[in-house]
């Protein structure tokens, strides 16, 4: 029942809004406007914030992050997963699943190690468009009437 702050890796946030667990919607305090790398969660209430994830230009390529969906069950394991269909709200099968998760980062408690142990150190992912292909050929498969038809890349 104690506030905490809550840092945000290689993202900056912006409260949007308070939701007390009574349902009372309270506007962002004037200190906490603007985007930020940490913000306060009281107890007994959600914080809505909207996220910029920030993308690092390095000499070198990022690998994409290609792990289970829930590191912590079996691939095609089930249990923990509760999907719901967007579009009509019918129950929707999830499985655990390698998932390409691209950029991942995290949000944590800051500096208290025994709440980040914890669960209160959660990972994040950023979708970054692929790069456009390059150097790419085409060779067209036969001529006049013994032509294939098939193009090749």
């Amino acid at each position: 029942m104690d506030t905490h702050a809550i840092h945000f890796h290689l993202f900056n946030v912006q409260i949007v809004n308070r939701v007390g667990w009574d349902g009372m919607i309270k506007p962002a305090l004037p200190q906490e406007l603007g985007w930020k790398e940490t913000v306060i969660m009281n107890p007994l209430e959600d914080v809505i914030v909207a996220l910029r994830p920030l993308t690092m230009t390095l000499p070198w390529k990022l690998p994409n992050s290609i792990r289970a969906l829930d590191v912590t069950m079996p691939i095609g394991s089930t249990v923990g997963f509760t999907g719901v269909n967007p579009s009509d709200n019918t129950p929707l099968a999830v499985s655990n699943v390698l998932t390409k998760l691209r950029l991942e980062y995290v949000w944590h408690l800051r500096h208290l190690l025994g709440h980040e142990e914890n669960d209160m150190m959660r990972p994040m992912s950023v979708a970054v468009a692929p790069d456009a292909p390059s150097g790419l050929t085409v060779t067209h498969l036969g001529n006049g009437s013994a032509s294939t038809g098939r193009t090749v890349l």
